[in-house]
């Protein structure tokens, strides 16, 4: 018995490396400083790790 036709066919019209936006140049500087302070005070030697623990999370939500 002979394999089963797919009944589509899946054709690539794009790649992912065509295009690719220029987001990377419009990041605000502002956002990045506090993503350094935060990230700062997060692995400063004298903070609780409470407030370690939020620093880095605030800083991977900015």
């Amino acid at each position: 018995m002979a394999p089963k036709q797919p009944i589509q066919k899946a054709t690539v019209i794009k790649t992912a490396s065509e295009n690719q936006p220029q987001t990377a140049c419009h990041i605000n500087k502002a956002v990045l400083d506090k993503i350094q302070k935060c990230l700062n005070r997060a692995y400063h030697a004298n903070v609780s790790e409470a407030e370690a623990k939020t620093a880095l999370f605030l800083s991977q939500k900015l």
